[in-house]
């Protein structure tokens, strides 16, 4: 086999698109050579499109002592690049940081380490270096101001350092990244600008995340005085407890292109203005002060609270404690957010306490693993699904005493309704969270109890079942709003 000749052709195949067969040819190649530069890097480059990061590792691992790698610094930079970034997607961030930092090393001002400082702009921020990923999300900007990602990043710093002002500014370009623009058929309809709304109409869009529109649902009520008409798009599951909580408003589910009408276009093309629901806070929450100290602002189903107090109340004396262990909807969020229940013993061994299954999802295995092994039997109604039925779910939320639950959907809905919560968070944890800070300025109701060690929950839940513990001796909680 001819190396060179191999090589280039599977070159020319990988950049037409016919990356299998090219893999194909450079797999021969390395079975002649393994420490082959060009096989290693393209194969190292396949497997991080195909998401293979361990593989990607090795692949670049293995040409870094090589001659020709010392004396071409083009693919030099590209195996640093290709190793950061490998290996911060394998959670190896420290690791990931020396090899961003090698490649910056090799041209500071080089257009091509854009990556370069973009990743060790987000393996920082895993490590929980903030101020530094800041500086290096900046630098991205400066080497490519084009791509959108280190200002969204960024803007997640600042907000996470409470800078709202400046933090709102960089999220404007959250709007460029994939799945986050408003739909094209409102594009004939002019961008609210924060200017007074009297007697106009406006037509806000949806944040698809069902968590992420209620908290930006909390910015709905001045909108909604100002205007003379107010159109929500938001989750179908969400109509019935906006309707009522918000009844000057109309709200239809999110559209897609197949079910845009007609009558609906119409009916938003009459709007003066359109914004998305992740754009509002801009203008409704510019510092730490705007934010209302209202106790909640949706409005649960009347009648089915009624049945769930009476549902609570059968259980007998002592707390209702609603809980809820996992939290994300991508492995890598899951990961970070999300406990097992086992974790939770220390908690749930506290006597006294009557503990209700929030957790969205199937989470069967999980309930019967507690009563098996630990003899505790956690609450749980086979007609209350939180995927599917939002309304029942607000409801039974609603009558508890108290709430402990990792970051998740369900903790934006007990802070709505203004329901006492803990909230169990990462190390690391998403901006609205801010930092060093025990309370919620989105949500008053809930209490933030953080890991000191990142990845640590069993030392977070230890003291959170201290807490329990002495609150119960000590004072009680009772939901004042609907005590059961």
């Amino acid at each position: 086999m001819n190396i060179d000749k191999a090589n280039r052709r599977a070159i020319l195949l990988y950049e037409a698109g016919e990356v299998a067969e090219a893999a194909i040819i450079f797999g021969k190649v390395l079975q002649k050579k393994p420490y082959n530069l060009t096989a290693n890097l393209y194969m190292g480059d396949n497997c991080i499109k195909g998401e293979n990061f361990g593989a990607a590792v090795t692949y670049f691992k293995r040409v870094l002592k090589s001659d020709v790698l010392r004396r071409d610094s083009s693919a030099l930079l590209a195996v640093y690049c290709g190793l950061g970034s490998s290996l911060w997607k394998t959670g190896l961030y420290e690791e990931a940081t020396v090899y961003h930092e090698k490649a910056i090393n090799l041209a500071p001002e080089d257009p091509k380490n854009f990556f370069s400082y973009y990743n060790l702009g987000l393996a920082n921020y895993e490590r929980g270096i903030f101020d530094e990923a800041g500086r290096n999300f900046r630098k991205a900007s400066e080497l490519n101001p084009e791509d959108p990602r280190p200002h969204a990043n960024l803007a997640h710093i600042l907000l996470l350092n409470g800078n709202f002002q400046e933090g709102w500014e960089e999220s404007e370009f959250w709007v460029e990244i994939p799945g986050k623009a408003m739909p094209s058929f409102c594009v004939s309809i002019d961008e609210w600008d924060g200017s007074p709304l009297t007697g106009e109409k406006i037509f806000i869009g949806s944040d698809h995340h069902v968590g992420d529109m209620i908290m930006w649902a909390s910015c709905f009520e001045k909108i909604i005085d100002q205007a003379d008409f107010c159109l929500v798009e938001c989750d179908q599951r969400l109509i019935p407890l906006f309707k009522r909580s918000f009844p000057k408003t109309e709200f239809i589910k999110i559209l897609s292109f197949k079910e845009v009408n007609e009558h609906t276009i119409k009916k938003i093309d009459a709007m003066d203005w359109t914004i998305a629901a992740d754009r509002i806070p801009k203008f409704m929450r510019p510092d730490i002060n705007s934010f209302p100290r209202k106790k909640s602002y949706l409005i649960p189903d009347p009648e089915k609270v009624a049945d769930w107090r009476n549902r609570l109340k059968s259980l007998g004396e002592g707390l209702k404690v609603g809980i809820s262990w996992r939290g994300g909807s991508v492995p890598i969020i899951m990961k970070k957010r999300s406990t097992t229940l086992m974790q939770w013993a220390p908690i749930l061994r506290i006597p006294g306490v009557h503990f209700i299954n929030l957790q969205y999802g199937d989470c069967h295995n999980d309930l019967q693993e507690i009563k098996e092994s630990l003899g505790i039997t956690i609450h749980d109604w086979d007609d209350v699904d939180p995927l599917k039925d939002l309304e029942t779910s607000a409801a039974q939320i609603v009558v508890l005493d108290l709430i402990i639950s990792v970051d998740n959907t369900t903790v934006h809905m007990s802070g709505a309704l203004g329901v006492p919560t803990w909230v169990l968070l990462p190390y690391i944890c998403n901006w609205r969270w801010l930092r060093d800070v025990e309370d919620s300025y989105w949500y008053p109701s809930l209490r933030l109890v953080r890991q000191k060690n990142i990845d640590d929950f069993d030392e977070l839940i230890t003291g959170v079942a201290f807490d329990l513990l002495k609150l119960i001796e000590t004072e009680g909680c009772e939901n004042q709003f609907f005590p059961v």
